[in-house]
This record gives C-alpha cells, structure tokens and sequence, in this order.
C-alpha cells in the first residue's frame, strides 16, 4: 500500500512541478466493475463484480491528443481482498474520443500470491466525455495469477487540467 500512495504522490508532484505544461491532467479513478468470462459451469454469484475504489491519474500528451499516464489505485477485487496497482502507460487517440493502449506496472493482492507484488501487463480503451473518462482494461487469464479473462471499468474525472 505504501507503494501505490508513493506513486499516486509522485503523479502530483510531477504534474505541480512540471514547468511546461503540454496537455497535463490530474484525474481522479472510481473504480467500479468487472466481468469475467466463465466457463458454462462456473457461477457468477461466486465473483465479486462490483469492485469499488480510488486512485490518481496523472497523464502527459505527447502529440495529437496521445498521452502517456502514471496511475495508482486501491480497490475491492474479485474475491473480497483488496488490491493495489501502480502503472505507467501510453495511450493512441484513434478516433474523436477514444484511445487504445497498453499499462505496465506493479499489483499486489491477497487474491494472488498473498499479497506478492508482481509485474502487470493490461491492454486498455478509453472514451473521452464531457465531464469523465470511461475506462476499460482487459485482464487476461494468465496461469496462476489470474484465473479468469476479465474485464475492468473504471471513471476517470478530471480535476486539474493544463492545456
């Protein structure tokens, strides 16, 4: 947990002291749902899918609308325990609103490993409206770390922006 608060820190602090400002935000993550691809077999009613939380979003634009962000957040996972993340991203505008990327980072939950810290990798979409960011990463299934294929949603609400 120390570690997602200092990387949510280190997303202010960059961002106040950054001199030159090139389409800086600071945003605001509520986290919210989940859905996992079962098998016919499984039961949905076993998952958590509501998956309420906050974190930080800092991004940078780097040209026409494309933007590099540091993200850090807390949250109710799948299976009752709480995660915490701490990611580095870059993300391509592709059409008016949406963009397509990749996070790279750090997630640590008793739902994995007992809390072992371990390296991330998650394809992300994003759609930009007027008041928030709509959010969604895909968590693929990957042998013992994560069970199931998965998809997460989350807000973004811009609270600082420099154009």
């Amino acid at each position: 947990m120390l570690k997602t608060i200092s990387l949510a820190a280190l997303c202010v602090v960059v961002f106040a002291t950054s001199g030159k400002s090139n389409g800086q935000s600071l945003g605001l993550n509520i986290y919210g749902l989940s859905y996992h691809f079962l098998k016919d077999n499984q039961s949905r009613e076993l998952f958590n899918e509501v998956n309420p939380g906050l974190g930080i979003r800092g991004t940078w634009c780097t040209s026409h609308n494309n933007w590099t962000a540091l993200e850090a957040g807390i949250y109710r996972d799948t299976f009752r325990n709480t995660a915490k993340y701490a990611t580095v991203g870059y993300h391509l505008r592709l059409l008016k609103g949406f963009r397509a990327g990749f996070n790279v980072g750090l997630y640590s939950s008793e739902s994995i490993r007992n809390d072992e810290i371990i390296i991330i990798g998650v394809p992300a979409i994003s759609y930009q409206l007027s008041f928030c960011i709509v959010n969604v990463v895909y968590l693929p299934k990957f042998r013992n770390i994560n069970p199931f294929n998965t998809l997460g949603t989350y807000l973004t609400i811009p609270l600082i922006t420099r154009k």
